[in-house]
């Protein structure tokens, strides 16, 4: 009983072995590798001399820290969600006049 259990233990993990090399093969692919694009468009990005705009170049970033910290603390207080129910104003829904 116990020869059988290794055999198949065994020969699970060979096939669950098999089944990464394989699947790379049935993904029909026509590049000589996974990772590999649109050379044409690789090679006009790469010749551009420069894509991104010079804003894009400042180093500095400019924020509000107290508005961040009024916004941390809205979320560490924020009402769970049964307490939204007993918060919210009923709606009133007008019909639409067509």
């Amino acid at each position: 009983m116990s020869a059988r259990i290794v055999l198949c233990g065994g020969l699970l993990l060979g096939l669950a072995a098999c089944v990464d090399h394989t699947s790379s093969y049935l993904e029909r692919r026509d590049t000589i590798l996974p990772g590999a694009g649109d050379a044409a468009r690789a090679n006009a990005a790469i010749h551009t001399i420069d894509p991104w705009p010079r804003a894009s170049a400042d180093i500095v970033l400019t924020y509000d820290g107290e508005r961040a910290a009024r916004a941390v603390e809205r979320y560490r207080t924020r009402p769970l969600d049964g307490e939204i129910a007993e918060r919210t104003p009923p709606t009133i829904q007008l019909p639409v006049a067509r």
